[in-house]
């Protein structure tokens, strides 16, 4: 177990994020789709965010302010 332990230390972090070839706003659409749905659970959509931006290397910046934009645009 020990030994298990030591090797997912040793990694380097880049190792383990993948890329996320679509636009900032298309994966933080997939973020408001989980966290409205509540497919994942006891989580606020801050913390969702911050997974998804540590597993795809990403910063989305804030999220809420450029969720609205989107909103608006539609309406436009």
């Amino acid at each position: 177990m020990n030994k298990q332990i030591e090797k997912l230390k040793s990694k380097s972090p880049k190792q383990n994020h993948l890329k996320w070839k679509a636009s900032k706003n298309a994966l933080i659409e997939l973020i408001y789709a989980l966290h409205i749905s509540n497919s994942i659970a006891e989580k606020n959509i801050r913390e969702i965010a911050r997974i998804f931006e540590n597993v795809f290397d990403i910063d989305l910046g804030d999220i809420h302010n450029a969720f609205h934009k989107m909103k608006y645009r539609e309406k436009e």
